[in-house]
């Protein structure tokens, strides 16, 4: 029974060595995914600013829908969500629903669908969409996003 025992706590081991995640990943990415969410649902520019840009690498990449074009690094990335003297965004409702969340050694992927409410500069957007989350497992442990893609699409109020 110990053998077995053992054998089974060893296929465990060499599984999760193999495959180079654990559950705990996993845990983490949905982590990251939440805390975007939340990030948005703060009231002022500030706010959201603190909260989100941390959750990004450095030399992160967001690829809007809409064909905008992407923006490219911490800088571009908090020209295009926080420029300077532009008013805040006032998010009512962002969920995210990740359906398949990947993970292959330092990268991991989370894709799903999301839907959001927000004012924006005295005009009220509400969109539905896609999105995708690429993240790397930082030296720490951590996992950051370093792409981030959405497309949208406008619904009725």
């Amino acid at each position: 029974m110990r053998f077995l025992t053992g054998l089974v706590i060893f296929i465990a081991v060499l599984v999760t060595a193999c495959t180079g995640h654990s559950n705990d990943d996993e845990a983490q990415l949905r982590a990251l995914d939440d805390a975007y969410v939340a990030g948005w649902k703060l009231q002022g520019s500030d706010a959201q600013e603190a909260a989100i840009m941390p959750l990004l690498t450095a030399d992160a990449v967001i690829m809007p829908g809409m064909g905008t074009d992407p923006s490219r690094g911490a800088d571009a990335i908090r020209q295009f969500w926080f420029p300077e003297g532009a008013p805040p965004t006032n998010t009512f409702v962002f969920e995210h629903t990740p359906s398949d969340i990947t993970i292959d050694g330092d990268l991991g992927v989370i894709n799903g669908r999301y839907v959001l409410k927000f004012d924006y500069d005295g005009a009220s957007y509400n969109q539905e969409g896609n999105y995708l989350t690429v993240a790397e497992r930082q030296a720490n442990g951590n996992w950051l996003a370093s792409k981030l893609i959405w497309n949208d699409r406008r619904t009725p109020e």
